[in-house]
């Protein structure tokens, strides 16, 4: 063998040693790339599930808002029917049949909410595809919830106001 020939035969023995160390490189690559996509899979579903237990918490909040906020306007319903001279007429009557189809209506909403507010468990035995689902719906049911919060806020204010003008009446009228 020559010179030439013992050459060629390192260098072909040497790129056969470079092939398999760099195949074993992109075996061990490949696999460090499952585990961390592995690794991410599992990161979104926990973070699927906390963001469901956030809309939950979100939902259970606004329908707490929307008890409140009916009660604080059936308080202010009936001290303006008082001032009206109206208690208990058919424009009193109205107003709180309003306000109670609102609660009922956010009742209803909330009622597709609440298996996962009083068993948080439900949360963590859900699969992926059942968490995407989830987080759409709630989603839905939160901004329909909140809707009506801010119409029974509004409807607060207002009547807030006029119970106010009632007052100023009352006061003025008594100070003639």
């Amino acid at each position: 063998m020559t010179n030439a020939e013992s050459l060629n035969f390192m260098v072909v023995i040497a790129a056969a040693i470079a092939t398999i160390l760099a195949a074993l490189a992109a075996f061990r690559s490949a696999r460090s790339a499952d585990l961390a996509l592995q690794a991410l899979i599992e990161e979104q579903f926990r973070t699927g599930r906390r963001d469901v237990a956030t809309l939950v918490s979100a939902c259970s909040y606004e329908f707490n808002r929307i008890r409140f906020l009916a009660h604080t306007l059936n308080v202010i319903d009936r001290a303006n029917a008082m001032f009206a001279g109206g208690f208990g007429g058919s424009r009193h009557k109205l107003a709180e049949d309003g306000v109670l189809k609102r609660v009922s209506t956010a009742k209803e909403i909330f009622q597709a909410v609440s298996p996962f507010r009083d068993n948080p468990n439900v949360i963590n035995e859900l699969v992926q595809w059942d968490i995407d689902r989830l987080q759409v719906t709630l989603t839905i049911r939160l901004s329909d919830l909140r809707v009506i919060a801010d119409e029974l806020d509004r409807d607060s204010s207002s009547r807030e106001a006029q119970l106010l003008q009632h007052r100023e009446r009352a006061i003025m009228g008594g100070a003639k």
